[in-house]
């Protein structure tokens, strides 16, 4: 085999996508990418040569995409194609016997099932004497009850796989119920999608083993410490590299080994230094969110891995660096923000005393990197429109705006009353847009309804919170599929009804003509401006924005059966 130094990434973060790319780029490989979001600041990258937008998303109906994909590596030669998050892994993992595996990344079968299964991880950990946390696998919240009794207060509740194949856009969290009552109402969100881990929770801090392997032989390592850890689960926004753990390196290498392990991997413990304890969370079988801060210690993994996989090469630089810190600039305000609203679980001077990492040059930006300005300065970008979008949101929340509530209310009643086209829209069209037009459907039966997001990703379903939500109210979300906002929803509408800040300035700016029909249906509800989205927060949070969405639309209801 020839090879052509070109290859093909497929995804959008800032974090492992992006440094996939520039990682190739810097080896003096030719990059391309696919599969990747319109709004994903890493097109921007100088590493990147061209997308290929024109390549079909997944359809588990339709095979199109399949037969484009492979005729698209095959035309362009491309050498190597890495998938690099679990939407775009799943659909290439489940066809993985009509692709070919000299030139795509996936990981064997068996290695594959085992790692996207939480639970067969355990099982695989605890045959191997490695520690895992105090669990049982539950299919009915009796059973979790149970178990809570026994492990104490607070349990952590896991799915057994984070995404699926037919919901990929949709990911089930980690969640943690801190009483009876917590954990009855999470599980009616869980169990629905199949049995859940409960585990007794294990106090300690976020520690990555990062390897490289083949055939289950540890090639490079390197280990990750998150410094701040998520308030709500997920990535850590802000980690730095730690010396390798004896324990936890060795923990790692039993489990790789077991795996018969080629490829990247993350293997994520919870490690109490106190006692010096750990048990295994889980195995990342792919290039995981902290991997920014591997590639700026000088452990190389994506161009290892395409020497390794490509070139045969076994031999990797053993040297990388320790007390380097990493940051993901807007995961990060969102951290700190969260930190400050929770009272400070890492108390405020801590955190402003991390500035002394920078100024000691020991801390790097996920994004932000001086041979590759272009993604980091798009991120700077929308902070900035972030802050004026907040001081905008401000005064819209403010007793200044209040006096004017009264003028904008009666314009808002007079384009309402008569109004034969609505359009419901907000970010993702999956929580509250398609809830408010359902609903409207059925209060305003002589009206054209239609709803949409501004996020460029159709056929997304709603999540297990929306569509428990909206079946208190009648509504039945379950078939829902997000759709894209165009031109044509705009000008068909007679009023435009947005829910928050963002969707108004969105729109606005995508759309200058749609000015004259924005409308915030807030507005309509007696209350705030503003009906924040509830994506990602529990089943009260639906339930409460569910609930000033029916005040609202009732009232335009209301209005028009006056006029």
């Amino acid at each position: 085999m020839i090879f052509t130094k070109s290859v093909l990434v497929l995804g959008s973060d800032t974090r492992s996508f992006l440094s996939v790319i520039r990682s190739f780029g810097r080896g003096g490989l030719t990059v391309d990418a696919a599969w990747t979001a319109p709004t994903s600041v890493a097109r921007r990258s100088r590493y990147l040569r061209k997308v290929h937008d024109d390549l079909p998303a997944y359809s588990h109906t339709d095979l199109a995409w399949l037969d484009d994909l492979r005729h698209r590596v095959a035309c362009e030669g491309y050498d190597f194609v890495v998938p690099t998050c679990d939407p775009v892994i799943l659909p290439l993992q489940a066809h993985r016997a009509e692709l070919d595996t000299r030139r795509f990344y996936l990981l064997e079968d068996r290695v594959f099932q085992i790692t996207n299964d939480k639970g067969r991880t355990y099982e695989l950990a605890r045959s191997e004497g490695v520690p895992v946390p105090d669990q049982v696998l539950v299919h009915t919240t009796a059973q979790a009850l149970t178990a809570a009794e026994q492990f104490g207060y607070p349990v952590i509740l896991k799915p057994l796989s984070s995404f699926t194949l037919l919901d990929g856009d949709n990911k089930q969290h980690v969640r943690r119920a801190v009483d009876r009552h917590a954990l009855r109402r999470i599980l009616e969100l869980m169990l629905p999608k199949g049995a859940v881990l409960v585990q007794s929770h294990f106090q300690g801090i976020g520690v990555g083993v990062e390897v490289l392997a083949r055939g289950g032989q540890i090639l490079a390592s390197f280990q990750h410490q998150r410094v701040h850890e998520p308030l709500r689960g997920g990535g850590s926004s802000y980690r730095k590299s730690v010396q390798l753990h004896p324990e936890l390196l060795e923990a790692t290498r039993k489990l790789i080994q077991a795996l018969k392990y080629t490829g990247v991997a993350m293997v994520e413990f919870r490690f109490d230094p106190a006692c010096d304890r750990f048990v295994l969370i889980e195995i990342n079988g792919r290039f995981w969110g902290s991997l920014p801060l591997a590639v700026a210690a000088r452990a190389d993994f994506p161009l290892w891995l395409y020497q390794m996989w490509v070139e045969g090469r076994d031999q990797f630089p053993a040297k990388t660096r320790v007390g380097l810190y990493c940051r993901n600039l807007l995961n990060d305000l969102d951290w700190i923000s969260e930190n400050l609203r929770a009272q400070g679980t890492i108390p405020t001077s801590r955190v402003i005393g991390e500035l002394w990492n920078l100024v000691t040059l020991r801390e790097r930006f996920d994004t932000l990197v001086l041979d590759d300005v272009r993604p980091g300065m798009e991120e700077l970008r929308l902070i900035g429109r972030r802050l004026v979008d907040f001081s905008h949101k401000r005064f819209l929340s403010s007793t200044v705006f209040a006096s004017l509530r009264r003028v904008v209310w009666w314009t808002a009643i007079r384009r309402l009353r008569n109004a034969q086209k609505l359009a419901f829209v907000c970010k993702g069209n999956i929580c509250r847009s398609p809830f408010a037009a359902a609903y409207a459907r059925c209060t305003l039966p002589n009206v054209e309804i239609r709803s949409a997001g501004y996020y460029p990703l159709a056929n997304r379903a709603s999540p297990a919170e929306a569509v428990a939500a909206a079946a208190l109210f009648d509504v039945d979300l379950s078939q829902s599929r997000s759709s894209v906002i165009d031109e044509n929803l705009i000008q068909r509408a007679d009023v435009v009804l947005v829910f928050d800040y963002e969707n108004y300035s969105k729109l606005r700016s995508a759309y200058p003509d749609s000015d004259g029909k924005l409308i915030f249906l807030g507005l309509l509800g007696g209350e705030s401006t503003f009906i924040e989205d509830p994506y990602g927060g529990s089943l009260r949070d639906f339930v409460a924005t569910y609930s000033r969405i029916v005040r609202a639309v009732d009232r335009i209801g209301h209005l028009q059966r006056k006029s």
